[in-house]
């Protein structure tokens, strides 16, 4: 047990970024803050709540149509001792037509997400970063009929990014995501580090 102990700790010192040297003092790495600005397909929490519920319906016997219109996705985060941390917010617009009926019916839907994340970023050079994460908050949906009332509901829910890639320059990259919940399926756009 003792050798376990010690074997971890000497891996852990040898892993460390910041090693002193004898009678040198241990600096930091500075805190770095991140700026991250994005399209958006849509979530699957969001196909989910559009489609699955008219599964067997009329309105998927007499024919609809669900169009994506616009998704953005907007991250501000800071570095911490167990990763980044942060907050994201999402916006998706979608229309969904029923063209077996008539007069044809349609819907403008809007889609907005708060969340707070975590990423752990595996891989962290200069030029290139590989990253997971994990994040809560709330989603809440409106659903406005052409000519009808809106309907609007506020849940819970939870995401996941298995992976999410960030390449470019020292301060400014591109960057792409896969994600699972609340965030989009697929984001990309620029990241700012400062």
């Amino acid at each position: 047990m003792p050798a376990r102990f010690l074997l971890g700790i000497a891996l852990a010192s040898a892993l460390s970024p910041a090693r002193a040297e004898e009678g040198q003092a241990v600096e930091s790495a500075p805190t770095r803050h991140h700026l991250t600005l994005g399209g958006a397909t849509p979530s699957i929490a969001e196909v989910s709540a559009m489609i699955l519920p008219h599964v067997g319906s009329a309105l998927f016997r007499t024919g609809g149509r669900w169009n994506h219109g616009f998704g953005m996705v907007a991250r501000v985060e800071r570095d911490s001792a167990f990763g980044s941390v942060g907050l994201i917010y999402g916006l998706s617009t979608s229309t969904w037509t029923e063209t077996g009926v008539t007069p044809v019916g349609r819907a403008d839907i809007a889609v907005h997400t708060l969340q707070a994340q975590l990423l752990w970023r595996y891989v962290d050079r200069e030029h290139l970063s590989v990253y997971s994460g994990l994040a809560g908050g709330l989603i809440h949906v409106r659903d406005r009929e052409r000519g009808g009332a809106a309907i609007s509901a506020t849940a819970f829910g939870v995401s996941l990014t298995p992976v999410g890639l960030a390449v470019g320059g020292r301060n400014l990259r591109a960057y792409g995501e896969l994600g699972i919940g609340l965030s989009p399926l697929l984001s990309g756009g620029v990241t700012y580090q400062f």
